[in-house]
């Protein structure tokens, strides 16, 4: 992720990340990135687009995701949670997965470990108990 879009007095600009460990590559599984490449092929034909999140090479507003979101929960009858509650789920499967969490951390671009660990720490529940047993598989 190299930049993001900024908003200053209803004006909107790409600016750089918040910290240094926001700017990173992220990478995407298979389906994902195919979603994303029919995307960017439509985009060419609309022109040089350089933004992912973009018709038209403008900025979306920043509420129209939001709104698109919402209407599509109450659509669906889902219950509502927000944009950035996905990036917390995503978080969360990760750690049920059993992934590093210093990986975790780089993912979602955590400046340190302890944000990470202060976060995530309470679905770690038992580990000390999946700890013992592979102890006692090396024994």
């Amino acid at each position: 992720m190299l930049g993001n879009v900024a908003k200053h007095k209803n004006e909107q600009y790409l600016s750089t990340p918040k910290t240094k460990s926001s700017e990173r590559e992220l990478y995407l599984d298979s389906k994902t990135l195919k979603l994303i490449c029919i995307w960017k092929e439509y985009q060419s034909k609309v022109g040089n687009v350089e933004l992912v999140f973009s018709h038209d090479g403008t900025f979306l507003d920043q509420g129209w995701m939001w709104k698109k979101f919402r209407t599509l929960q109450k659509k669906l009858e889902l219950p509502f949670i927000s944009i950035h509650d996905l990036r917390h789920s995503h978080a969360s499967m990760l750690v049920h997965l059993g992934e590093n969490p210093k990986m975790i951390q780089e993912r979602l671009g955590h400046a340190n470990i302890e944000m990470t660990l202060g976060t995530y720490s309470h679905l770690y529940p038992n580990q000390d108990v999946e700890l013992v047993k592979k102890l006692d598989q090396i024994n």
